[in-house]
């Protein structure tokens, strides 16, 4: 691939191009008009001369003295003078008279003159010639005059005259090479200086900058650029800062979340292994009741340990994975009822799980319990009486849970930004109720992750919400939507306080 001319040779080239065009270009038609006028000035002579020596000879073949008509008709054709290279005049068919500047070369006579053209171009004697002939007023057939005129004077003349313009072609060539040159030192050179700063500042040098002392709106353009290199230098010291502050703070963040990981982990241990002990019985038999209650809280222990572990492995790795797995959705859907019944049970609802046909899923147990458990937990918090209704169904390619409650509801124009973090409503009739607002975040960053859907669904008869859930039967992975993070915690129309440092993020306060 051929590699394209730069600036300066496209501006010189076009520029020198262009002269040398115009000067070539006039030189060819002040050639051409030159060349016309010298051969129109010939053409005048030639007939004037053609004219007058066929008015004299028809006057001296009037005469009857056959001497005296012989002598004047030689005179006649033997005055060559100038560029009158021969002539002739025929007489009857016969050649009266001629004369040539070659003797050598013979004359014939035209057996039909008016057929010939009167003025044509010729060679004799190895020269261009111009022939002119012209009949004379008695037997115009047989009688007539020739006469023929040198074309050398002619050529030479425009000979002199196309080296003259060529001459003058070179001389306009060679100013508009200078001048090009001048132009482009003048307009062309700063630029190419300010091109120059910004390869040195995108190869990393952020003190380059282009000095330029041109013309003012080239000044301008410098200028402009060195306020720009200065700002981003500026900025790029600020960032690096910033960089700096932010490779402190998740230092301190990963030495903190491992920290907390390990010394949240401890007492869980503690807590699972008490359960197991509980459960064999080694300090003594235990009711069916009080078996159910135990195991609940080993599966709560089992998920917070699976939660912590998810949070350490995203901290160490800074990816969220889902471990897809075969499960049974009847079993999960019971543990995550199981986890908001104690909640329930103050507050005297039901929990109903329904798992109808669905059985073996494919998705991330930790993620959908803890999607599950979110869900249950706003529904029995926002609801003072009646029952919370947790179901799943097939749903073409893929199945669909709904969460049901007979709470107060969530208003239309509530429902668009519910799923937003730190959004919440705040207050049901008089009571206030605490949280952060980011359970229904977790929810729909967890289904999306899974490829899903998440929506508010219509309400109830009786009133109360509906929460549907959508999931495929195998998840697709969407990591572009899978994102809950907050940028702005303060952006939202109703939202709560934003976390501060040292608030736990439960079950219960999302």
């Amino acid at each position: 691939m051929r590699r394209p001319l730069g600036m300066k040779a496209t501006f010189i080239l076009a520029l020198v191009g262009f002269s040398a065009v115009m000067s070539v270009g006039l030189a060819t038609v002040s050639a051409y008009r030159v060349s016309n006028d010298l051969r129109e000035q010939l053409d005048q002579r030639g007939e004037a001369l053609t004219t007058n020596l066929a008015q004299e000879a028809a006057r001296v073949l009037r005469t009857d003295d056959s001497l005296e008509r012989e002598l004047s008709l030689m005179l006649l054709t033997h005055r060559l003078i100038g560029d009158v290279v021969y002539a002739q005049i025929v007489y009857d068919g016969e050649i009266v008279s001629e004369s040539a500047l070659d003797n050598a070369i013979r004359l014939e006579a035209f057996s039909n003159p008016a057929a010939v053209p009167p003025i044509r171009e010729r060679t004799f004697a190895g020269q261009p010639t111009v022939e002119f002939i012209q009949v004379l007023p008695e037997n115009p057939e047989r009688n007539y005059v020739r006469l023929g005129l040198s074309l050398r004077d002619v050529h030479e003349k425009v000979n002199r005259n196309l080296y003259d313009m060529a001459a003058i072609a070179l001389i306009f060539t060679g100013v508009g090479a200078a001048l090009a040159f001048g132009l482009y030192t003048a307009i062309l050179k700063p630029l190419e200086r300010v091109i120059a700063s910004i390869r040195l500042f995108q190869a990393g040098d952020v003190d380059a900058r282009a000095e330029i002392s041109s013309y003012p709106e080239l000044q301008e353009l410098g200028a402009a650029f060195d306020r720009m290199a200065e700002v981003i230098g500026h900025r790029n010291q600020e960032l690096q800062r910033v960089n700096a502050e932010l490779r402190t703070a998740d230092e301190a963040k990963s030495r903190f979340l491992a920290m907390i990981g390990h010394e949240l982990k401890t007492p869980l241990h503690s807590v699972r292994g008490y359960c197991q002990i509980l459960l064999e019985e080694l300090d003594g038999p235990i009711t069916g009741e009080q078996r159910a209650d135990i195991e609940a809280v080993l599966a709560a222990g089992n998920h917070l340990l699976a939660l912590i572990d998810n949070i350490l492995h995203f901290s160490a790795s800074g990816e969220e994975l889902l471990h897809v797995t075969e499960l049974s959705l009847p079993e999960l859907l019971q543990q995550a009822a199981h986890q908001v019944k104690p909640l329930a049970h103050r507050k005297g609802l039901e929990v109903n799980v329904n798992p109808g046909d669905c059985r073996l899923v494919q998705a991330d147990e930790t993620k959908l319990k803890q999607i599950l458990i979110n869900l249950l937990h706003n529904a029995v918090k926002y609801t003072n009486s009646g029952s919370v209704t947790l179901s799943a169904r097939k749903v073409g390619a893929g199945f669909e849970i709904r969460v049901l409650d007979t709470g107060p509801g969530i208003p239309d124009e509530e429902k668009e930004w519910i799923f937003e973090p730190f959004e919440r409503m705040e207050r049901v009739g008089s009571e206030e109720l605490k949280g952060l607002g980011l359970g229904l975040a977790i929810v729909k960053g967890y289904v999306q992750a899974h490829g899903g859907s998440v929506r508010v669904g219509d309400a109830p008869e009786g009133g109360g919400a509906c929460f549907e859930l959508y999931f495929p039967e195998t998840p697709v992975i969407d990591r572009e939507r899978w994102d809950w993070k907050v940028e702005d915690p303060h952006r939202g129309r109703r939202s709560g306080s934003p976390p501060s440092t040292g608030q736990v993020l439960d079950g219960q306060g999302l």
